[in-house]
């Protein structure tokens, strides 16, 4: 074989390339079990204050709140209704962003949910207590828990290439809308 190496010009052996030492074990522990970057690094806050209901932002003194954001129906919803809802949402919002000079954020976070348990807990609550324990009660909710099982398997149900190009399945889309500001280290409270 060295001979017809040598006949190409080839010693067999490479010199003009460094040897790598070889990897550790440590190394390879390191490097195979890692975390990780999330984009949770990036968020401000830092830990959750349960007695005020607020995050404790990274500089220690800013605050802020996280609000989940429900849906309401507004179809065929007649205009003293609407009236309602916009004098709330206009009392709410007026009565939690005061004038000052440290600026307001609001992100908003949108979330798939695929796991649909809450909705089989959910559906059993729905019921009046007279009719929770009947075998119509039982048999429906057997019912309703297979199909919330099966619209949520992995992979969805079936691939829509016709309009969305996107698989179907059952999922709870939750909002959330998160609030703070940061306080000027001169007007903290």
């Amino acid at each position: 074989m060295n001979d017809l190496l040598s006949l190409f010009g080839f010693t067999g052996v490479r010199t003009d390339v460094p040897r790598a030492r070889p990897v550790s074990r440590h190394q390879l522990a390191r490097s195979q079990y890692a975390q990780p970057p999330s984009f949770t690094d990036l968020l401000p806050w830092m830990e959750y204050l349960p007695d005020e209901h607020a995050f404790l932002l990274e500089d220690g003194r800013s605050v802020g709140a996280v609000l989940e954001l429900t849906p309401v129906g507004c179809e065929a919803r007649p205009a003293k209704f609407m009236e309602e809802l916009h004098r709330g949402l206009l009392g709410m919002l007026s009565n939690i962003l005061e004038l000052d000079p440290s600026p307001w954020v609001v992100q908003i976070f949108v979330q798939d949910e695929t796991d649909l348990r809450s909705v089989t807990a959910q559906l059993h609550d729905y019921l009046q207590p007279g009719t929770r324990n009947t075998p119509l009660s039982a048999h429906w909710l057997a019912l309703m828990d297979e199909h919330l099982r099966d619209t949520s398997r992995p992979g969805g149900v079936f691939d829509d290439t016709v309009v969305t190009n996107w698989r179907w399945g059952g999922r709870i889309r939750r909002t959330r809308l998160v609030l703070y500001r940061r306080f000027k280290r001169e007007t903290q409270p």
